[in-house]
């Protein structure tokens, strides 16, 4: 279960990326299969290039997006949570 301060990365080794338009495609490169993001995925798989914690993640969006933190975080760590059993990213 993560938690703000729980420290992510993305998992770049197993996932080639490409980005259409607002929008990341990416592949398995392990079994083959796609994955699409959408334009606030795509953000949370760039804002990872470097490790961070879930609580930086949320205050780039808060900074990116006209949201509430009271919408944000719940939403955020779902989104993380599903990029984490797809295997998209590492949480350290």
């Amino acid at each position: 279960m993560l938690n703000i301060t729980s420290k992510i990365i993305r998992n770049s080794d197993k996932f080639l990326s490409s980005s259409l338009g607002n929008e990341i495609v990416m592949m398995n490169t392990t079994n083959g299969t796609y994955i699409g993001l959408n334009e606030v995925s795509s953000n949370i798989w760039n804002y990872l290039e470097n490790e961070r914690t879930v609580g930086e993640i949320i205050d780039l969006l808060l900074n990116d997006y006209d949201v509430s933190r009271e919408n944000c975080e719940p939403q955020t760590v779902e989104c993380l949570e599903k990029m984490e059993k797809q295997g998209i990213i590492v949480v350290l």
